[in-house]
């Protein structure tokens, strides 16, 4: 019997990879079919993207300094059988603004440390700092709409998980007594924009909200010199 020629070719003809063979009749067609195969994928295939460390997705979160978004939030009570869910409008501007607005007409309007709530005809008015659980979300996720991340790790433990499509970043308070009360805050987003906040109390309540058909602006004042950043 005649040696096969395949075998007697060196090793790097074997190994070609991205040009199909012609003319090997020895080989069994469903192997040579599937090898060619192989080999086109391997070197057409795109090269896939390295994940973002934590630094540059900081620094592109920060170039956002507007956002609008429609938000549906689901709250689920240990006391109640039926998880609560609101829909609505939120708006973050740059440095220090966070209002949420719901179908309803509800509203909570943030701006520094001044606090406004609207339910119906009744309004209240408080300050941030007096409401420590309220002030760590509000503070975590202002921060994150910043990039701010020297804040962050000031007042938070951080676990980042970048990925090729998206990223994670779970927020836990260094405080004790915050702690108690909020347990995590969980930001995912993809590129430069925010999609979910979870948030796990400390008696195993959770929230959550999800951001849909946003608007990320870059503005050099409040609604001034604005440009799309998505």
């Amino acid at each position: 019997m005649k040696p096969d020629r395949l075998e007697n070719q060196p090793r790097s003809s074997q190994a070609s990879w991205c040009r199909p063979s012609i003319g090997r009749r020895r080989q069994r067609p469903l192997a040579a079919v599937a090898m060619a195969a192989i080999g086109l994928l391997l070197c057409t295939a795109d090269p896939i993207a390295a994940p973002i460390d934590l630094e540059t997705r900081m620094r592109s979160l920060a170039q956002v300094t507007q956002v609008e978004a429609e938000y549906r939030e689901t709250v689920e009570l240990s006391l109640l059988d039926q998880p609560l869910e609101s829909r609505g409008h939120l708006r973050y501007q740059a440095p220090d603004h966070l209002s949420k607005t719901s179908d309803r007409g509800d509203a909570v309007h943030i701006d520094g440390d001044r606090v406004e709530v609207i339910e119906g005809d009744s309004k209240a008015q408080f300050m941030i700092s007096d409401q420590a659980a309220l002030a760590s979300v509000v503070l975590a996720l202002r921060a994150t709409f910043a990039g701010n991340l020297d804040r962050l790790r000031r007042h938070f433990e951080l676990d980042y998980q970048p990925r090729t499509d998206s990223w994670t970043l779970a927020l836990t308070p260094r405080e004790r007594g915050i702690g108690n009360i909020v347990q995590t805050i969980r930001i995912t987003g993809v590129e430069n924009r925010i999609d979910r906040l979870e948030i796990v109390e400390g008696n195993g309540d959770r929230r959550s909200m999800r951001l849909s058909n946003q608007r990320l602006l870059a503005c050099s004042g409040p609604d001034k010199d604005c440009r799309s950043t998505q």
